[in-house]
């Protein structure tokens, strides 16, 4: 048995021993393990508390380095490596390094490819945009001449292409200046810039003006929301009021910025033989003196003629008779109008109600609203006016309309509202049934959230879209309720009404309510000519002014059985129709040039001898006052 027992203890060490050359050999390749036998040989190892107690390593030829810190306490003897195995290394390492290099190469390729299909998508969906929104645009163009053609060919008469002198046409608004010829069939603007004057010199030209012109389709060009454009706006000085002249010095830079600048350096631009040039009806006898003063001497005007922009704005309606409704910047006019003169006791003019009152309503309510918000805070003016043009509304009902907003159940946009802006459906998301997708043409201003709601990030200017739900609508129904903008005046509705009061004449107020016809830019919101017509419809049915309560209404005292009269017969009031074509914006220019093209027009000229000669009271006898 201890026989037996000693066999199987020597047995099973020669197997340990087995099993340690084993390990080493194939745990580590390329290492011979040598048992030492005598305590002699131990002494060679410089410590003896080696991690393998009686174990000698030695590195052979050929093989990679090993680590010494791995194995502490072992002595580790590296032979020289062969050269074919450095540079079988090498070659490897390379052939890694161009993997590595061909990987990196393939990504930016990648990437590069997914940038430029973005690329082509985004201008593909900009195409597809302006495609929609010039054939909107083109819809709405054909559809307003084939309303105004028999018009334009009862009232007037346009005179052959040979006989027809080329006019210049100018056209100084309180915010834009127009100018053009009235030549070929669809005369348009050519020049269109801002009509203001910077007081410090900075990215501007020699003459210190804020302007830029734009040759060929008339559009405005605002300020990029992404930049600070309060500074500079804050510098700009407008030279008319309400079309009306306030500073003189500033309004001759901005003539001559057109006349030395814009007009002299388009190489295409025709001769012209004679000036048209658009006035306000409040004008003055000084003014229409000077600016004929101005044209004559200074610029070497042969002959000139001066007409009143709101007989402008009826004329490119093809009417003479009407009422007008011209809404600016500053404020709100409205003109009656008989055979292209105007009815000077019945002109309304509403102070402050115009457009730059819904824009600081804007401006002053989201900034209130997002004190919080650096972003916002550095929005300039011309960003809050670019929201105004692009998302603002009127509602048909604002109390309704309130309720859905409320409920968050925002109805869709009419189909005359989706006509009324150009390529409006077109850039409406189809998974969105928001109105303000419908009503604008600028889907980058817009960052589709909340599903019924509206917010605005105007392009990715700001990180967190400003919710603009409400303020789209209750902006524009400032307009109606002047108190909603701080302006202390009665609504368009009411002024549209008195105005019409004071005529006393019954057929010509017939007349003036069925041509109620909209002008400039503060009439652009959708919604505003059918509101407009309900409005005043309502305003004549519940107070009218019948045959025999028209002295009355227009003397002011209205009594209350000649009142409940006039509403019990309704059905002989006059129906109330407003008209708002899609160029309403440049009204007053477009029927200048009309009236210059028609059948006798040269010979209400004055020529700039007659001028010299007889004075200046010929140009108030001569021209329509």
């Amino acid at each position: 048995t201890q026989q037996r027992h000693q066999q199987q203890q020597q047995q099973q060490q020669k197997r340990q021993q087995q099993q340690q050359s084993e390990v080493g050999t194939t745990a580590f390749p390329g290492i011979n393990f040598h048992q030492v036998e005598t305590a002699e040989q131990l002494q060679d190892t410089e410590d003896t508390e080696a991690a393998f107690p009686g174990i000698a390593l030695h590195t052979s030829e050929g093989a990679a380095p090993v680590d010494a810190t791995a194995f502490p306490g072992i002595k580790m003897h590296t032979a020289a490596a062969k050269p074919e195995a450095m540079d079988r290394i090498k070659l490897l390492l390379a052939e890694q390094e161009e993997r590595e290099r061909a990987e990196r190469i393939r990504r930016v390729r990648e990437r590069e490819a997914a940038e430029a299909a973005a690329e082509r998508e985004a201008e593909q969906r900009e195409k597809l945009a302006a495609e929609a929104e010039r054939n909107a645009e083109e819809r709405l163009r054909v559809q307003d001449e084939a309303a105004r053609e028999p018009l334009l060919a009862s009232n007037f008469r346009l005179a052959d292409e040979q006989d027809r002198k080329v006019s210049l046409v100018l056209d100084p608004g309180s915010y834009t200046f127009r100018a053009g010829f009235n030549v070929g069939v669809a005369p348009i603007p050519q020049f269109e810039f801002r009509n203001s004057v910077q007081s410090v010199s900075g990215n501007i030209d020699e003459n210190g003006l804020f302007a830029s012109y734009i040759a060929g389709k008339p559009k405005m060009s605002f300020l990029d929301a992404k930049r600070d454009a309060r500074q500079h706006v804050a510098d700009l000085f407008y030279p008319m009021r309400d079309s009306v002249v306030t500073n003189w010095e500033h309004h001759d830079k901005v003539l001559d910025y057109f006349f030395n600048s814009v007009y002299a350096a388009e190489a295409t631009a025709p001769e012209f033989d004679n000036v048209v040039y658009t006035i306000s009806p409040l004008s003055t006898r000084q003014e229409r003196e000077r600016i004929a003063e101005l044209l004559f001497e200074t610029y070497d005007v042969s002959s000139l003629y001066l007409i009143t922009d709101s007989v402008g704005s009826l004329y490119s309606a093809g009417l003479r008779t009407g009422l007008v409704v011209e809404s600016g910047p500053d404020n709100t006019r409205i003109v009656p109008i008989y055979h292209g003169c105007v009815v000077e006791q019945a002109v309304s003019t509403l102070s402050g109600l115009g457009g730059r009152a819904v824009t600081d309503y804007l401006e002053s309510k989201l900034r209130a609203e997002y004190a919080h918000d650096k972003q916002v805070q550095k929005l300039g003016t011309d960003a809050y006016q670019t929201l105004k043009h692009e998302l603002c509304y009127v509602a048909a009902d604002y109390e309704a309309e309130c309720k859905r907003v409320d409920q968050g159940s925002l109805l869709q946009a009419s189909a005359a509202d989706r006509a009324a802006v150009p390529a409006a459906a077109s850039t409406a998301s189809a998974s969105s049934s928001t109105a303000m997708e419908l009503l604008s043409p600028r889907a980058d201003l817009v960052s589709p959230r909340g599903g019924q709601c509206t917010f605005c990030n105007f392009g990715g200017a700001l990180s967190d879209p400003l919710d603009v739900t409400r303020e789209r609508f209750k902006a524009a129904e400032g307009l109606f309720k002047p108190s909603f903008l701080g302006v202390q005046s009665v609504g368009l509705h009411q002024g549209v009404f008195n105005s019409l009061a004071k005529i006393t004449d019954v057929e010509l107020r017939t007349q003036l309510c069925a041509n109620i016809v909209l002008a400039g830019g503060g009439t652009l919101f959708p919604g505003l000519a059918q509101r407009l017509q309900h409005e005043v419809q309502t305003l004549i049915e519940r107070d009218g002014f019948g045959t025999s309560t028209a002295d009355a209404v227009a003397g002011g005292e209205v009594e209350e059985s000649t009142t409940a009269a006039a509403a019990s017969s309704s059905s002989e009031q006059p129906t109330v129709c407003v008209n708002g074509y899609y160029d309403r914006e440049a009204a007053s220019w477009h029927g200048a040039a009309l009236f210059s093209s028609t059948v006798g027009f040269n010979d209400t000229l004055l020529a700039k001898e007659e001028f010299l000669e007889v004075g200046p009271n010929l140009l108030h006898w001569k021209m329509i006052p």
